[in-house]
C-alpha cells in the first residue's frame, strides 16, 4: 500500500511542478517525479506479485523509466545552480547512454545476468531479493555520481546567495540527502536483503522537498530568475555589502568594471576589490554618495560609483547597495565637449578680435593711424544734428600738404610716406581734446572742430600750419620739410549739410592755393590770412 501511496503523491507533485514549467528547472524535477511516480507504481505491483516471474517483469519494467531518475536530478540541480549552459543536447545524449545501456540490459537479463546475478524468492513475506551483477555496479557508481554531482551543485548555489537565503537550501540538501542514502544503503547491503526496496519511495519523498522548497517559497523562487537572469544580465554593475563591509553579492559587470577576476567573493571585504571604500564612506554615515573612480592602468575606464544605504522592515540599517555605471564614453564625450567649448571660446574671442580689427581697419588710415573719410562721414552724419540741438557752430578746415609730389618725385614714395605719417602725428598732437583729425585722401587731411568759431578755428589751424612750417621729418640723412594750406568753413553758417560744409571748405582751400599756398582762407573771404 505505501508504495502506491507514493506513487499518487508523486503523480500530483508532478502535475503541480508542470503547471509552473516556466521557472528554472522545473521540467526536469516534473520528469524526475514522473520517474519516480512510475517506479513507485511499478514497484508495488512487483512487491504484490505472488510468483517471482511475475516479479521479475515489474522489476524490468521498473527500470524502463527509473533510470533516468539521477540524470533529471542531475540536470535540475546544474540548471537551477546557473550552470544552464551545460543543458545541450549534446550533453544529455552523452549522460544517457548508461541509462539507455541499463534499460537494455535489464530487458535481457536472463540471457547474460549482468544486472542480477541471481534472483531469489524469499516465501516467507513473499520478497525478492536481487543480487548484483557486474552492471548492477556500473549503474550504482553513474547513479552515485549524478547525484552527487548534483548535490555539489546545489551547495554551491548556496554560496552565491545572501546568508537569508541559505535556510531555504536545507530543503535541496534534504531531498538530496534522502535517495542517496537510501540507495546506498540498498546497493550496499546496509539493509537486509529480504526486506521491500524502499528506494522509490525516498526518491518520492525527494521530489516533495524539492518542490517544498522551491515552489512554496515566494521569495526563494524569484532567486534563479529576478536575481541570476535579470541582475546578471544587467550593464551596470551592483554589488551589496553587508553592515561590516562585507559583500553579499556581486554581478558580473561589476566585476568586470572593477577588472577582478574569479566568482568568490562573496563574504570577502570590500575593501579588496574597491580600494577607495573607506574614504568614500568614512563621513557618509547612512548617506547617499556618488562618485567617480578610474579604473584600469593601460585603457583607464571612468567608473560613477553610488551607494545607498539598505534598511531591513524595522528601519535598522543591514548593509549599502553599490551601483556601478561605467562613463567612459560619456566622459570622453563631455571632455571633448568642454575642450571644442573651450577652443570655440578662444576662437570667438580670436573672431570678436578680428572683427574688432577690421572694423578699426575700416575707419583708419592704415598709413597714418588716422580715422578715415569713411568714419569722417559716419561721425558728421551724428555730430551736425546734435550741434543743432545744443546750438553751437562746427567748423571743418580741409588741409594739404605743399609740393608733395614734388618730394615724392625727388626722393621717392617712401620720403612721401614718411612725411605723411609725421604729419598725421603732429596735427593729432597739437588738436585738442574734443577735435579729430582725418586723413582724407591723399595729402589731404580734415580737422573737424565741434563748438568752435570761425575765429577760434581759423588761430588753431594757424598754429598747425605754423607748425608744420617749423617741422622737420628725417629721411636718412636728409632733413624734409613741407608747408600746409587749409580752407576752412563752418556749420551751418556755410552749409547745412556736412556735403555742403565740406564742399565750401574745399573751394576756401582752393583760393588759398591760388593765393600762394601756406596760408589760410575762410569760405566768403577775400584774401588768404596767414599769421604771423
Amino acid at each position: 500500500m505505501v508504495f502506491f501511496i507514493a506513487t499518487a503523491v508523486s503523480l500530483v507533485v508532478a502535475i503541480s511542478v508542470w503547471g509552473r514549467r516556466f521557472a528554472v528547472g522545473a521540467v526536469f524535477l516534473a520528469l524526475l517525479d514522473l520517474t519516480v511516480t512510475q517506479w513507485a507504481f511499478t514497484s508495488g505491483f512487483e512487491a504484490a506479485a505472488v510468483n517471482l516471474s511475475a516479479k521479475i517483469i515489474w522489476a524490468k519494467i521498473s527500470f524502463v523509466i527509473i533510470a533516468f531518475a539521477p540524470l533529471f536530478y542531475f540536470l535540475f540541480a546544474i540548471q537551477f545552480g546557473q550552470k544552464r549552459r551545460w543543458v545541450s543536447p549534446g550533453t544529455i545524449a552523452v549522460l544517457a547512454l548508461i541509462p539507455v545501456l541499463t534499460i537494455f540490459i535489464a530487458a535481457t537479463d536472463n540471457w547474460h545476468h549482468l544486472l542480477w546475478r541471481t534472483i531469489l524468492l524469499q516465501p516467507q513475506n513473499n520478497t525478492a531479493i536481487y543480487r548484483p551483477g557486474q552492471w548492477f555496479w556500473v549503474s550504482f557508481i553513474y547513479n552515485y555520481a549524478m547525484l552527487g554531482v548534483g548535490a555539489y551543485y546545489l551547495c554551491r548555489a548556496l554560496f552565491l546567495f545572501h546568508v537569508s537565503y541559505r535556510a531555504r537550501f536545507a530543503y535541496l540538501l534534504v531531498g538530496t540527502a534522502m535517495p542517496i542514502a537510501g540507495y546506498s544503503a540498498y546497493a550496499l547491503g546496509l539493509i537486509p536483503e529480504y526486506y521491500p526496496n524502499f528506494v522509490p519511495i525516498t526518491f518520492a519523498l525527494t521530489g516533495i522537498v524539492l518542490t517544498w522548497g522551491i515552489y512554496k517559497q515566494p521569495t526563494f523562487s524569484l532567486i534563479p530568475t529576478a536575481r541570476n537572469q535579470m541582475v546578471e544580465s544587467m550593464r551596470d554593475g551592483v554589488l551589496v555589502v553587508d553592515e561590516s563591509n562585507q559583500i553579499v553579492d556581486i554581478n558580473q559587470s561589476a566585476e568586470k568594471m572593477l577588472v577582478i577576476k574569479g566568482r568568490y567573493h562573496i563574504g570577502e571585504p570590500v575593501q579588496d576589490i574597491l580600494p577607495i571604500w573607506d574614504g568614500l564612506t568614512a563621513n557618509i554615515g547612512e548617506k547617499d554618495v556618488t562618485t567617480e573612480i578610474s579604473v584600469g592602468d593601460h585603457d583607464p575606464r571612468v567608473i560613477e560609483v553610488h551607494i545607498s544605504p539598505l534598511y531591513n522592515q524595522r528601519q535598522r540599517f543591514i548593509g549599502r547597495l553599490v551601483a556601478l555605471h561605467d562613463i567612459t564614453t560619456k566622459k570622453q564625450i563631455s571632455d571633448a565637449l568642454d575642450k571644442a567649448n573651450q577652443n570655440l571660446k578662444l576662437q570667438i574671442t580670436e573672431i570678436e578680435a578680428l572683427q574688432a580689427d577690421l572694423q578699426e581697419q575700416a575707419v583708419r588710415d592704415h598709413l597714418t593711424g588716422l580715422v578715415n573719410r569713411r568714419f569722417l562721414e559716419e561721425t558728421l552724419d551724428g555730430e551736425l544734428p546734435r550741434a543743432v540741438r545744443k546750438g553751437y557752430p562746427v567748423c571743418i578746415a580741409l588741409i594739404d600738404l605743399d609740393h608733395l609730389k614734388g618730394l615724392n618725385d625727388k626722393h621717392g614714395h617712401a620720403a612721401g610716406d614718411a612725411m605723411l605719417q609725421a604729419v598725421g602725428k603732429l596735427l593729432q598732437k597739437k588738436t585738442r581734446q574734443g577735435d579729430f583729425v582725418c586723413r582724407y585722401g591723399g595729402d589731404e587731411f580734415v580737422v573737424v572742430l565741434p563748438d568752435a568759431t570761425i575765429p577760434t578755428a581759423y588761430k588753431r589751424i594757424e598754429q598747425l600750419r605754423a607748425a608744420c612750417e617749423d617741422f622737420e621729418v628725417k629721411y636718412g640723412e636728409e632733413s624734409l620739410s613741407l608747408s600746409l594750406t587749409a580752407g576752412i568753413a563752418a556749420f551751418p553758417e556755410h552749409g547745412s549739410t556736412a556735403g555742403e560744409v565740406l564742399h565750401h571748405a574745399d573751394q576756401a582751400l582752393y583760393q588759398a592755393k591760388s593765393a600762394g599756398r601756406n596760408c589760410i582762407m575762410v569760405w566768403g573771404e577775400a584774401i588768404a590770412v596767414t599769421v604771423a
